[in-house]
């Protein structure tokens, strides 16, 4: 686990990354980093991993992972071509050596995942936008994207405190427009259970945003 990486490492990181995104796309993007603990999820990936971040937005996940070296190479899509193309903008950023170790397309989790199988297959506050009939479904493709011997990561909003739950769902509500679909944490870790053991779980409160992460280990 690496430890070097602080709450104000990945505020300095995100924000060199999205300040020239003079728009309200980076103005979230630099927020993020406040209400969401990415120090904490850092930790739970292996240095110099290959990731398949499932979900990727505006790449904001995918970009700390490049920058402090968690991920030797990271492949993210999202199903907005407008969170695409900003993730996009964020890649040319880079230094060079960084940018091509990033790769970005528009994509639905609802279509074929890429055919490549990864050290690493990250979801992060992605499973509460899809439809509840489709939840189990997802989880299954993912983790068929996993190496034997490699890691799930799995972090979405919590459905209680009913406070948290409220807030964040009016959050989603004014920021996507959608009206999002909890999946207890319990039916993820059934949906894992038949091919991957649970190594790590988690939850952290910042301000009324509940988080709660699982990480799982193929088998």
């Amino acid at each position: 686990m690496n430890t070097s990486i602080t709450k104000k490492t990945v505020r300095e990181i995100v924000d060199s990354l999205y300040r020239d995104e003079k728009n309200l796309s980076g103005f979230i993007q630099r927020l993020r980093p406040r209400i969401c603990p990415f120090d904490v999820l850092l930790s739970l990936v292996p240095h110099g991993s290959r990731v398949l971040d499932i979900g990727c937005g505006s790449g904001l996940w995918a970009g700390l992972l490049i920058q402090t070296g968690q991920a030797s190479f990271v492949h993210g899509f999202d199903a907005s071509q407008k969170a695409i193309d900003v993730a996009q903008r964020m890649r040319e950023r880079l230094p060079e050596d960084h940018r091509e170790r990033l790769f970005f397309e528009y994509r639905s989790v609802m279509d074929d995942l890429p055919e490549e199988s990864f050290d690493v297959v990250t979801m992060i506050d992605v499973l509460h936008h899809i439809p509840p009939k489709a939840q189990e479904g997802v989880i299954h493709d993912a983790l068929i994207r996993v190496k034997s011997g490699g890691l799930f990561l799995y972090k979405d909003m919590a459905s209680k405190p009913l406070f948290c739950a409220v807030m964040n769902r009016l959050h989603d509500l004014a920021s996507a427009k959608e009206w999002i679909h909890y999946c207890p944490i319990g039916d993820v870790e059934r949906f894992c259970s038949a091919q991957t053991s649970l190594e790590t779980s988690g939850s952290k409160r910042l301000y009324w945003y509940q988080h709660e992460w699982r990480v799982f280990r193929k088998g």
